[in-house]
């Protein structure tokens, strides 16, 4: 599926990841397609640090950032469950109480993609998979119009998550609004999909 899902990408391209964890994906894409432009968001900290002392190593204007997107700024405590580890879980779940606690910071998605300048310019892609942001992140670009500035927007809903409210219905209206803008290129529902831009 890789070998036609970005066939779009250039070396030029400019690619945002929400959610880098480890970066396997990440380093992935900028090998695979030579990106010399890669912001990944990783607000938790010892993925975050493994993504800073590796992605340098890599040619091209590599950002990693240790934040995480949502509709406000705000610390949040979570349970560190490895690639599992989410805000829309229940810290105190007694399935998790073992785990250690981490915290989090969590940045205005408007705020964040405003700062790096989109509206005045295009990206290529948006690729999200972030445990549950997902859900707030694309409400919120679909809402300001922000979303008209992403040719491309990669996705894994995560609809699972029991302290993420309506996510069903939510999901459902992202992919009807979305189409306003956006044609799927490929989708399994509930698991990843692939908008382009009309």
């Amino acid at each position: 599926m890789d070998r036609v899902a970005h066939r779009y990408l250039r070396p030029n391209s400019t690619v945002i990841e929400l959610g880098g964890n480890i970066g396997d994906f990440t380093k992935h894409m900028i090998r695979r397609y030579k990106l010399r432009s890669y912001i990944v968001l990783e607000p938790m900290r010892r993925f975050y640090e493994k993504l800073k002392r590796e992605l340098p190593k890599l040619n091209g204007n590599m950002r990693v950032l240790d934040i995480g997107l949502g509709y406000s700024n705000k610390i949040v405590e979570l349970r560190d469950i490895n690639d599992g580890t989410s805000a829309f879980m229940n810290s105190n779940d007694p399935r998790y109480t073992d785990k250690p606690l981490a915290t989090i910071r969590i940045v205005n998605t408007i705020e964040f993609f405003s700062f790096l300048g989109v509206g005045c310019t295009d990206i290529d892609l948006l690729t999200i998979n972030c445990e549950g942001c997902e859900i707030e992140v694309l409400e919120m670009l679909i809402e300001t119009s922000m979303i008209k500035h992403f040719k491309n927007v990669q996705f894994q809903p995560h609809t699972n998550l029991k302290h993420l409210k309506n996510v069903t219905r939510r999901y459902c209206e992202i992919r009807e609004r979305l189409a306003q803008t956006h044609r799927i290129f490929y989708s399994y529902p509930f698991l990843w999909e692939s908008w382009q831009r009309k």
